[in-house]
């Protein structure tokens, strides 16, 4: 497993995701939504990302290079609070344009509050967005770690070791970039810890959730 992309947010609390690089010198650029909507937020252990609370969201990339379409973008889940409608989701495919950035797949972990909480998949062509898949009802813990995985056709959801969610699609072959999406309250809900993309397909490659604290740990 060959990291392309990691960070562990770390930086100036409240400062824009992309106002510094990743772990690897890569640059986030945003690349869609409102500005500052995604900040760091140093108060946790590790850092997070997380939404500015005003109610926007954004979607950035990570300038690492895949070295093919066939990847795997993950995260660990922080539980912030259990009382705002929520969702945070990793990236894979994002197109290279920047007149079509509106294109990419999407794992995302979502959270409305005290009705439903599940992991979802959807894909966005041109800016409109299909659902790929059935909902997978999930209660989010903090530590839970989430992955896009993304081989040829085959685009899985990935929960924890377990592959939850498993489609076939064709619509976007090229590797693109990396990325994330947040839209989070700044006091509660659902935010991102130890973000990395990696050139492995396999759902249940070893993973850790907090890289640059300790060797890899088998699942």
């Amino acid at each position: 497993m060959t990291n392309f992309a990691q960070d562990s947010f770390a930086g100036i609390n409240g400062a824009d995701l992309n106002s510094r690089n990743d772990d690897l010198g890569n640059s986030w650029s945003r690349a869609g939504g409102t500005a500052n909507a995604a900040v760091l937020d140093t108060s946790t252990s590790p850092n997070s990302a997380r939404g500015n609370g005003l109610g926007s969201l954004a979607y950035y990339k990570n300038s690492g290079t895949p070295a093919s379409a066939d990847y795997t973008v993950q995260a660990t889940i922080f539980v912030k609070g259990a009382t705002t409608s929520t969702a945070v989701s990793m990236l894979g495919r994002v197109s290279t344009n920047s007149t079509a950035d509106d294109t990419y797949y999407q794992a995302s972990a979502t959270y409305n509050g005290s009705a439903q909480a599940a992991v979802q998949l959807f894909k966005k062509i041109a800016g409109v967005v299909t659902q790929l898949g059935s909902d997978f009802l999930h209660t989010w813990a903090s530590g839970d770690v989430i992955k896009l995985v993304m081989s040829g056709t085959t685009i899985k959801v990935n929960l924890n070791g377990t592959d939850v969610i498993t489609v076939t699609d064709s619509a976007i072959a090229a590797a693109g970039f990396s990325g994330v999406r947040l839209n989070a309250s700044s006091s509660d809900g659902l935010w991102v810890q130890s973000f990395s993309a990696f050139s492995a397909v396999d759902s249940h490659v070893p993973y850790n959730p907090w890289p640059l604290w300790g060797p890899l740990l088998a699942q």
